[in-house]
């Protein structure tokens, strides 16, 4: 802030001396200013996709008349992220609130016209915004928007209060006219009774209420019953109510309309019926008029004679058709209007969504009094030369003479992380749902990555490839397989047994290492699950262990390239000393067990080797590792009685250590310091470390325990399904139909089991290795996005939020 009053302090004295063009040429040759490109600069090429891009803290400031198209052209590359410099005013504090409020009734006006061309009943489209060219809008465009849209909102609320009105006198002409003629019908229906009902019985009601003596008032001037309408679902209530109210002494009759009504401001559906009531004496009308109006039913006035009736049906009628000529052209002529306005309305909003996001932005700038407003913002690096392209452009499109001011200045805070990225590697730097559902390239590598691995264990549905063949051989013949049933056994009856393969004489040594994957043997083996098993947990933890080693080489690139050399010391170096002597060491110790000890006799380390049941214990080696202690070299011979055999013992190959445990003595005296807080958080970093380091490598043996589960459901599919289809025994025909039928249900268990539910799961274990065990060394996130402001990106959140809306 204060380079930013200095340079106002320099802005105003040439500006009082009135030589603007001295002032010009000061602030065009001032470092403060470099020089701006005459021509725009061509786009540049992506940056890295491991590092964000260099970033500057800049100083800007503009001549308030020449702001609004400066930052306008500044929105429209998007290269610019403002920092507010009015975090501690409130919204109405700021300068440009009355623009900013401006542009949001210009929204709610907007919104108000869309929402009519929606509700349109011809079905009117609506275009989407056009994000791709963006142009700032002038003033004089706003404010003849504003006067347009006024108009237009005022004549719409006029139109749809007519509408109302005339779509409510066309329903109550509607029920008039039902009501005419349920009561014509009603009295019709009555002059049709015999003359001995009429004359001499009574009619009654269901309530046992004698009816004839009212329905023969009819014709006279003592007729007494009330008609009108009431809604369908308050019928049996309103018959019930009125009923008991009149004790009895009134007879309702009720008919469905059968036309369903349409509310005059809603357009929502509604269904009525008509009801006729009939009594005598003025007290049961009191009470009638009391129910209807505490049931909202509206009361017709139905002529009492017949004439009189069809008269007022006849006029009813006369003035319905004409109501829907009305209508009909007022619809017609809403249409025109609502069409013209659907074809403008993506450009009115756009207008008005940018210049409420250029006023926002600009009540981030702080105001001086002599109209210089003065920000802070973020750019790339390699984005300066397009900034001050972008601000020419502003002014000249302002008409302004004072150019503006951009200063580079030292940042306090760290820079936001900017990825320029495309198409391809913006997946990368996206949430866990764009990934998966985005990167359709990384579910190609997973898959590949799985048929790799599924080759590694030559695992394929339960089943192994033979392609390289077996490096095992059946070193017994048929007659010494006999024997070990029954020594006078046939041939033919043999049954097949358990035999045991010795490595020293079943195992071909000459061709070396089975080329790739495993040895196919091992799939009809009884001990196949402990030897995969062994091999899978270790080569997890191999894995494991690599990957978070590579991850702390990571940590060390970070050291260099934020040039710590106090975390390369105290960091990289201890975890990389603790990581090696036991993690590191432990792989070592796998691969050198692997490597050095065979199944046969040998001289390994120039010490007799006598086979592989002497072959080292990895666990007992790290234990002893940590016990400090040594033991005798070479071989003890035991003898017992005449017995005289030799007893491998795993500490010869641990030497240098002796009998006693030596303790290490650790200074925990702390001194006082200053630093006492690092020297704390360290401590707590340090214990997540280690700590971190043994539960991830038991992280890692979720691998191995995926393979194994997916393993066992594989098997359990080909022995349970599948293999049933191939052994079955009849006819050509008979076995493929079969044979076709249980495969289908053995590819769709597969695909939904194998692939869809354990594909997911090793998914979501993947995001937990790469994220926990693997991040966790290197990745501290302490960083912010780069959030730049762009007009483009305005248009399109604004494109979406009717969107979110209905979903709300």
């Amino acid at each position: 802030m204060e380079n930013i009053q200095r340079v106002l302090v320099d802005h105003r004295m040439l500006l009082d001396t009135g030589d603007h063009m001295k002032y010009q040429r000061t602030f065009q040759r001032s470092p403060l200013c470099p020089n701006i490109p005459s021509t725009r600069p061509s786009n540049l090429a992506m940056g890295s996709l491991y590092r964000s891009e260099p970033m500057k803290l800049c100083e800007m400031i503009l001549v308030k008349d020449a702001a609004y198209n400066c930052v306008g052209e500044l929105g429209k590359y998007g290269n610019v992220q403002f920092n507010d410099l009015n975090a501690n005013k409130n919204i109405f504090q700021r300068t440009f609130v009355r623009e900013v409020r401006r542009c949001e009734e210009l929204e709610r006006k907007l919104r108000f016209l869309e929402r009519q061309v929606v509700e349109c009943v011809q079905g009117i489209e609506l275009l989407r915004i056009d994000a791709t060219i963006i142009e700032t809008p002038s003033h004089y465009e706003i404010n003849h928007l504003e006067t347009e849209l006024s108009e237009l909102e005022r004549d719409f609320v006029e139109l749809n209060k007519n509408d109302s009105y005339i779509r409510k006198n066309l329903n109550e002409m509607r029920e008039f006219e039902y009501v005419l003629q349920r009561v014509e019908q009603f009295f019709e229906v009555q002059d049709g009774l015999p003359k001995s009902v009429s004359s001499g019985g009574l009619i009654c009601s269901q309530n046992d209420v004698p009816l004839t003596p009212l329905l023969n008032d009819e014709k006279g001037d003592n007729a007494w019953f009330v008609a009108g309408v009431i809604p369908l679902d308050k019928k049996n209530t309103f018959e019930r109510i009125l009923w008991r109210a009149c004790r009895r002494t009134a007879f309702v009759r009720m008919s469905d309309i059968t036309l369903t009504l349409e509310d005059p401001v809603t357009l929502a559906p509604i269904v009525k019926c008509v009801f006729i009531v009939f009594f005598k004496g003025e007290s049961l009308k009191l009470i009638i008029d009391k129910v209807c109006d505490g049931f909202n039913a509206r009361q017709y006035p139905c002529p009492k004679t017949s004439k009189e009736r069809q008269s007022a049906l006849f006029e009813t009628i006369a003035r319905i058709h004409d109501l829907k000529i009305v209508i009909d052209s007022t619809q017609k002529h809403r249409f025109e209007i609502l069409t013209e306005v659907a074809k403008d309305l993506p450009l009115w909003f756009k207008k008005v969504h940018l210049q409420k996001a250029i006023y926002s932005t600009l009540n981030m700038f702080t105001v001086d009094t002599n109209g210089f407003l003065a920000a802070q913002c973020w750019i790339p690096e390699n984005e300066m030369d397009t900034v001050h392209f972008a601000l020419l452009e502003g002014i000249k499109a302002s008409g302004c003479d004072v150019s503006p001011i951009l200063n580079v200045i030292t940042p306090l805070t760290s820079p936001p992380t900017y990825h320029r990225t495309n198409k391809f590697t913006s997946v990368f730097q996206s949430i866990v749902f764009n990934t998966f559902f985005g990167g359709r390239y990384i579910i190609v590598l997973m898959g590949l990555f799985s048929i790799y691995t599924g080759a590694l264990y030559n695992d394929a549905f339960a089943k192994s490839f033979n392609v390289f063949g077996s490096s095992w051989v059946n070193p017994y013949n048929r007659s010494q397989i006999a024997s070990w049933i029954h020594p006078k056994s046939d041939l033919r009856e043999l049954k097949l047994t358990t035999v045991t393969l010795d490595p020293a004489v079943a195992y071909m040594k000459d061709r070396g290492p089975y080329p790739f994957g495993v040895d196919p043997i091992w799939n009809i083996a009884d001990n196949r699950l402990a030897f995969l098993n062994s091999m899978k947990m270790k080569i997890s933890v191999i894995i494991g262990v690599l990957q978070m080693t590579f991850g702390v080489f990571l940590s060390l690139l970070n050291h260099i390239f934020f040039n710590s050399k106090v975390d390369v010391l105290t960091n990289f170096i201890p975890q990389m000393v603790f990581l090696g002597c036991i993690f590191i060491y432990l792989c070592v110790q796998m691969v050198a067990k692997w490597l050095l000890f065979s199944v046969g006799k040998g001289s390994i380390l120039g010490m007799d080797y006598p086979g592989s049941y002497c072959a080292p214990s990895l666990l007992i080696g790290l234990i002893n590792m940590l016990m400090l202690k040594e033991r005798p070299v070479g071989y003890m011979t035991e003898q017992n009685g005449t017995t005289h055999h030799q007893t491998c013992y795993l500490n010869q190959w641990y030497p240098d250590q002796d009998d006693s445990e030596h303790l290490v003595a650790i200074d925990r005296y702390l001194r006082e310091h200053s630093l006492l807080d690092e020297f704390v958080h360290q401590a707590i970093h340090t214990i997540e470390f280690v700590l971190g380091c043994v539960s991830h490598t038991a992280s890692y043996l979720r691998l191995w325990a995926l393979s194994l589960a997916h393993a066992q459901l594989s098997e359990v599919l080909w022995h349970m399904v599948l293999i049933r289809g191939l052994s079955t025994q009849g006819s050509l025909f008979t076995t493929s139909l079969i044979t076709y039928v249980i495969f289908f249900f053995f590819a769709v268990m597969s695909f939904s089991i194998l692939v869809m539910m354990e594909g997911l799961s090793a998914f979501l274990h993947a995001l937990r290795l790469h994220w926990v065990e693997f991040q966790s060394k290197f990745y501290q996130g302490y960083g912010h996005a780069f959030r730049p402001f762009s007009l483009h990106d305005c248009l399109e959140t604004a494109q979406h939020l009717p969107e979110i809306a209905e979903d709300l």
